[in-house]
């Protein structure tokens, strides 16, 4: 058995500390944010400063975010929306709480986090929105399969197939039937896969991520999972949806910036795809 030398114990408890101050911070956060919340005026504010990149709402990617103290999210669970995000020059000196004479390091930018009740007025920008991001697999008909629209018209729903199939109506259901007013929808990647789960044979699927963001109403993941809930029943109501996809849990919220940067698979173009449909009536 090797006995670790002074330099390496150092170490160990170097990243030991690291990892404990990383989350008594991120919950000494919380509960203040808990407890603001509850005295915190209709138009009141929290201010917070933090070190750079330790509120991670400018996380680009999801191991920069779970490596932050995730002050959004952390708001979005005290019922508190993170409006804004400033530069931030602190005016006192700055010691460390050892008692040792030493200037802690805040980084290259260091930030004030505004924090707010929501009101339905206060928007926060789109890149410090919080998101939770979801599957929906909408099976695509096959041939002989062209009275889906016709089920569709006689139940007074107006979205065909093909409006379904392109994407932007399955976000417009969304948005107009499953989210609170303050929530935006988006629909930022789809991708036709061919799966062969039927006695039948193959078929396709279209595969749309959806992502609730949190414009003017913070989202959390129990939110998001009941509006996850209430799409796939919406969706459900126009096409059928794959049964062995439906009601997996949505994400954890995470910021806006990692969106895109995260996404697996790329819009596909449906094209083709739409041309080998058969046309409504």
């Amino acid at each position: 058995m090797k006995i670790p030398d002074d330099d390496e114990f150092r170490l160990v408890a170097t990243v030991l500390e690291e990892e404990d101050v990383h989350n008594r911070g991120g919950q000494l956060l919380g509960d203040f944010l808990a407890s603001a919340a509850t005295v915190l005026s209709p138009r009141g504010e929290i201010h917070v400063a933090l070190c750079d990149g330790q509120g991670g709402c400018s996380a680009t990617t999801l191991q920069e975010w779970r490596g932050s103290w995730t002050a959004s999210m952390l708001a979005a669970d005290a019922g508190l929306l993170l409006a804004r995000v400033l530069p931030y020059e602190p005016r006192y000196r700055l010691s460390s709480h050892r008692g040792v004479d030493r200037p802690f390091k805040l980084g290259e930018n260091p930030a004030m986090h505004v924090f707010v009740r929501p009101d339905g007025v206060v928007e926060a920008p789109r890149d410090i929105q919080l998101c939770c991001r979801h599957e929906l697999h909408v099976v695509v008909p096959q041939d002989g399969d062209d009275d889906l629209d016709a089920a569709a018209a006689d139940a007074g729903i107006v979205h065909s197939i093909d409006s379904i199939l392109e994407g932007d109506a399955v976000r417009d259901i969304i948005q107009d039937r499953c989210v609170p007013d303050g929530v935006r929808v988006e629909v930022p990647a789809r991708q036709i896969v061919e799966v062969n789960e039927s006695p039948h044979g193959p078929h396709r699927v279209a595969v749309f991520l959806v992502a609730y963001c949190g414009e003017r109403h913070p989202v959390t993941r129990d939110m998001a999972d009941q509006w996850r809930g209430m799409a796939e029943e919406e969706v459900s109501r126009h096409v059928p949806l794959r049964e062995n996809r439906r009601g997996r849990t949505v994400s954890r919220p995470f910021p806006y910036p990692a969106l895109y940067p995260e996404i697996k698979y790329r819009h596909v173009w449906l094209d083709q795809l739409m041309s080998s449909l058969p046309e409504s009536s």
